[in-house]
């Protein structure tokens, strides 16, 4: 017998017989196989051995999700978003921010929400979140616009809160005081934060009551003549509606803020006329 011949004969012999084996009763063969590659060495050992595996599972089975494949049917992929808590429609998420601020961008969002699997309680997480910062950014300007009123004058408020009156008057001598007071207010908060409407709508309402306004270098008030009221006021509404134009007046632009005094003026001088005997029918505007 040769050396290689008696290594093997007595590695053979070492190893221990198929009665010696703990799992040698087990009935399934893939099974004995599958714990004889293991080599567990007892029932302890494999035990403990799943016990440890069990901890990497993390869950019962029964509560386990497994993602959908690229060929998964529609009722596996509805059954994934299920358990994920995506709603069956969008319009079945929880709703928790105020309906002032449901605008076309929330909506837009809760689509992509929807679209992209966002669980329910993500959802709520995300509006509450948009919530508070809305919350923060009204307190800011409440307290700049409170901060910029104080700054004035004694004197200086008195008068802006007069001529407050005065542009306003058509609007609030109906309403009931606590409702003129809301009125007001929502006009002051709308100046100090720069709306357009506001702004402009301000500065009109004052041109109109003062009767009049800037003219152009080199022009006096009867190069205006040519419109009437109606096209003076139409050409200012064009431009409230232009944004970019709006946004040049903001800006503080020379040229926008000239044209839009000038029109403003105009009208001024226009109504002014009118309720001294009549305001002209005249030409086109010279802004036409």
């Amino acid at each position: 017998m040769s050396d290689d011949q008696q290594a093997a004969a007595e590695a053979a012999a070492a190893q221990p017989s198929s009665q010696e084996l703990w799992f040698a009763s087990i009935q399934d063969e893939d099974l004995r196989g599958w714990i004889a590659n293991k080599q567990y060495e007892s029932p302890e050992v494999a035990m403990r051995s799943a016990r440890e595996a069990e901890k990497f599972v993390g869950a019962p089975k029964d509560r386990l999700l497994i993602k959908p494949g690229d060929n998964a049917s529609e009722e596996e992929v509805a059954a994934f978003r299920a358990g994920l808590g995506v709603p069956e429609s969008v319009d079945k998420y929880e709703t928790v921010v105020p309906e002032a601020l449901q605008d076309d961008v929330f909506h837009a969002l809760r689509e992509k929400a929807f679209e992209a699997g966002v669980p329910n309680a993500a959802w709520k997480e995300l509006q509450s979140a948009v919530v508070k910062h809305a919350e923060g950014m009204a307190e800011e300007m409440e307290a700049a616009k409170n901060q910029a009123i104080d700054s004035l004058q004694p004197e200086q408020r008195t008068a802006i809160m007069g001529m407050l009156d005065k542009v306003l008057a058509d609007k609030i001598q109906d309403l009931p005081p606590d409702q003129a007071a809301a009125a007001k207010e929502a006009e002051i908060d709308g100046l100090l934060n720069g709306e357009p409407g506001a702004v402009l709508g301000f500065m009109a309402r004052l041109a109109e009551l003062s009767g009049s306004g800037p003219m152009v270098e080199g022009q006096n008030a009867s190069d205006f003549g040519a419109a009437t009221i109606e096209q003076v006021q139409a050409q200012i509404d064009e431009l409230n509606s232009d944004a970019s134009f709006v946004d040049k007046v903001l800006a503080g632009d020379q040229a926008a803020n000239k044209k839009m005094d000038q029109l403003l003026g105009r009208l001024g001088d226009l109504k002014a006329r009118q309720r001294q005997g009549g305001a002209p029918a005249g030409r086109a505007s010279a802004w036409s």
